[in-house]
């Protein structure tokens, strides 16, 4: 089905995939994984400690960066996915493709709420819940990616990070509102094009 032939021989291929939450960073992530046969990481993995009540508290910055290094240090060839435009900027040498996400946020807030539904159940997001707090705050801190600055995770923020790119990184800007297969399929098509994208 995928076209991936441009990638034999190719040793060395890092990709990091960004975007607002909700745009399917993950899944095209592990899809990638799948089809290129690279190794996966999550960013999510690597910023919040395990805690009793999840996601509320976090690794330190310098912390992070060298779990990633140490988890990818065996491998030339790996994905990372989830935004570290705050925190990660010593980690953009080591990429050799970004992949920016996108998405409008009615649906984004859809499958938010699918995965945060399905992760915790929906007893413990609703009022007097465990997660309801937590889930309350993050679908408000989510809603405003398209609008806010750059004091949070942001478009205004992202936007801002790839102009600073190096030119040697190859960056593809790819329609994450699409079901997950197309996403796919599109990525490997524009990873597989001798087309040099414009950012």
């Amino acid at each position: 089905i995928y076209q991936t032939s441009t990638f034999e021989g190719e040793i060395l291929m890092r990709i990091h995939i960004f975007g607002a939450a909700g745009t399917g960073t993950t899944t095209l992530g592990k899809g990638l994984s799948t089809v290129l046969e690279m190794k996966h990481l999550d960013s999510d993995d690597f910023y919040w400690k395990k805690a009793e009540i999840p996601y509320t508290q976090k690794v330190v910055p310098i912390e992070r960066v060298q779990s990633i290094k140490n988890a990818a240090i065996d491998t030339d060839r790996w994905i990372l996915s989830g935004s570290m435009c705050s925190w990660g900027d010593s980690l953009i040498t080591e990429f050799t493709h970004m992949i920016y996400l996108t998405a409008k946020w009615e649906l984004r807030r859809e499958r938010l709420l699918e995965r945060q539904t399905a992760n915790f159940g929906l007893e413990a997001l609703c009022e007097g819940g465990e997660m309801y707090q937590v889930h309350r705050d993050f679908i408000e801190w989510a809603s405003r990616y398209d609008t806010t600055g750059r004091e949070q995770r942001s478009k205004a923020t992202h936007e801002a990070w790839i102009a600073a790119l190096p030119d040697n990184i190859r960056l593809l800007r790819i329609d994450g509102s699409r079901p997950k297969e197309e996403v796919l399929s599109l990525t490997i098509d524009q990873l597989n094009s001798k087309t040099k994208p414009q950012r």
